[in-house]
């Protein structure tokens, strides 16, 4: 499970008001889409990092750069200042971060200054290690009676790391940040000067905290010094958070203020018909607001709903975007079959090598669609999930969404009808990855299952430097396709590395000729590399680096389960 590190020295019930209310939003966030979001503070720090000397005596944020720095390099996964927002899925984000090829995310502040309120950091690579030692070489050289600067250990360390290292960075610019995360600064003084946030209607608002949260770039958005430095005394919370005039008002909306929003939605738009419609309607909808019943019977008979019996051609079908990847498309065809699935949806995503002759073996068992959505922007993978997926939901009750390196299964031999049974209540349920290796092959075998059996080991049912999952929806609560887990109307369940219901071997990079030939040159269908600079795509295909690294990490544990089941 990917981590979320913050830090409070003093602990949570000793927050100002504001930062309590942040946290707690971040904290059914995180609970949301399953990633741990960790509070570290004077009391616990011991458990996660050790301490250099002289910790306790440093101004607190100097003991927020420590921390920061330690856990990223330690454990790998985001950090966030108190005053961070959180709106949408980290798990996103990082399964960016890790298919990028690169170790670090950082945003630029303002203007061209790098912050480090926010970022993403892979552990133990050399982004982390950079940032590590530099906070060591200066605790040792420092002289202690001395006051260190405010931006010593943070924000001269990021621009150091950036400036050093570039090419194993993401940096989102500021035309990117301040469209999204960014949209205020500490120099706006924003406690004071509130025209950025606190707008002149709700409509405005609401419209404008939409678009922040229809921003693909926009994970999280910073308040900066509005809990600190402000003039709205004791009416703080009310005016930031409770106010719809807000646009943190609609990016913390959780349920209770949800319903009371739709409420007053459904209230000014019953009014506004009273105020525009003929008498007849007005009678009948007067009635309903006052709650007391008409005098009369307006309408004689009220007709019953349609009983709309909801059939499905398919119990259970999974769906796949693939390109030039017939090495794999027969097997993969073969093991979803095996293991129950009643039919396959496939789009072909411009492949230039001989798929349809494998497609057309299987009849009508499998749908294929060729795609034509062509677009540079990163997230082109939901939108050719929404195109071509959307139409057939109501062909199949339960749907599996993944890719050609993906394959799920159940080590226990659950059927699937067993599965869905036993979990019933759930609109999602999202697999977590198993990472596999190269198991030493130079050269593509022909069997992706007998071939590839080493994988990361798993500890404390996740992976070591967690990669990610992705999900089987129930059709019917689909409200918004993403990639890896996907906006439903209901709870998920999760599954971790260990489960013995369902897992997901993931054979991400297979033999190395495969990796640099063709992974590494098709693109990916989420536009992804988009984000990259051509150099930098042709360096990492070079120099091995991104192989080098998965294949460290994903060599290191036998598991044939899989195998053994064909």
């Amino acid at each position: 499970m990917v981590k979320c590190f913050c830090y409070w020295d003093s602990g949570y019930e000793k927050m100002p008001e504001m930062i309590k209310y942040i946290y707690n939003h971040n904290k059914e966030i995180s609970e949301k889409y399953k990633f741990e979001l960790i509070l570290v503070t004077d009391e616990n720090v011991k458990n996660y990092i050790y301490l250099p000397p002289g910790f306790m005596q440093f101004e607190a944020n100097h003991k927020s750069d420590i921390v920061r720095i330690y856990c990223l390099h330690k454990f790998g996964g985001f950090w966030i200042d108190m005053d961070v927002i959180l709106i949408k899925d980290l798990n996103l984000l990082w399964s960016a971060l890790i298919s990028s090829g690169k170790y670090a995310i950082l945003d630029i502040e303002l203007n061209s200054k790098i912050g480090c309120a926010t970022m993403a950091m892979l552990a133990n690579t050399v982004t982390s290690t950079f940032c590590y030692n530099y906070i060591n070489v200066l605790l040792e050289s420092y002289p202690m009676e001395q006051k260190i600067k405010w931006d010593f250990l943070g924000p001269a360390n990021v621009k150091l790391l950036y400036l050093t290292m570039p090419e194993n960075i993401i940096l989102n610019n500021y035309e990117k940040v301040k469209r999204g995360c960014n949209f205020i600064t500490w120099a706006d003084k924003p406690g004071f000067s509130k025209e950025k946030w606190l707008l002149k209607t709700p409509e405005s608002a609401k419209e404008f905290a939409d678009k922040l949260d229809a921003n693909v770039d926009c994970y999280y958005v910073i308040t900066w010094t509005i809990y600190k430095k402000n003039d709205m005394s004791n009416n703080l919370i009310d005016q930031v958070f409770n106010n719809k005039r807000s646009v943190f008002y609609y990016l913390t909306m959780n349920e209770t203020k949800r319903k009371e929003y739709e409420s007053s939605l459904r209230y000014a738009s019953i009014q506004d018909i009273i105020n525009n419609k003929p008498l007849l309607l007005t009678q009948i909808i007067d009635n309903y607001l006052n709650q007391k019943p008409a005098e009369k019977p307006i309408i004689d008979k009220i007709p019953e709903k349609s009983k709309v019996v909801q059939g499905y051609a398919y119990h259970v079908s999974v769906a796949a975007v693939f390109k030039n990847e017939t090495h794999a498309l027969d097997e993969w065809i073969r093991h979803y079959l095996s293991i129950g699935i009643d039919h396959i949806y496939l789009i072909n995503d411009f492949s230039t090598d001989a798929y349809k002759p494998i497609i057309a073996k299987y009849g009508n068992k499998i749908t294929l669609f060729e795609n034509n959505v062509i677009t540079s922007e990163f997230g082109r993978q939901s939108l050719i999930y929404e195109k071509y997926l959307r139409p057939i939901l109501g062909e199949t009750e339960y749907m599996a969404i993944v890719d050609l390196d993906e394959f799920l299964y159940s080590p226990a031999r659950l059927s699937f009808k067993d599965f869905f049974s036993k979990h019933d209540k759930y609109a999602q349920y999202t697999i977590n990855w198993l990472i596999f290796g190269s198991n030493g092959y130079i050269d593509q075998p022909e069997s992706l299952i007998d071939s590839f059996t080493m994988r990361a080991k798993t500890v404390n049912n996740d992976v070591i430097n967690p990669y990610d999952f992705k999900s089987i929806v129930k059709t019917s609560k689909l409200i918004k396709f993403s990639v890896h887990s996907h906006e439903c109307l209901g709870d998920t369940l999760f599954l971790g590395s260990e489960s013995e219901e369902m897992v997901i071997n993931h054979y991400i990079i297979q033999s190395l000729v495969f990796y640099m030939e063709v992974k590494c040159v098709r693109g990916c269908a989420d536009n992804f590399q988009n984000c990259l600079n051509k150099q930098a795509v042709e360096e990492q295909r070079k120099n091995r680096k991104r192989f080098n690294f998965i294949d460290k990490l994903a060599n290191e544990e036998v598991d044939d389960r899989l195998k053994l089941q064909k």
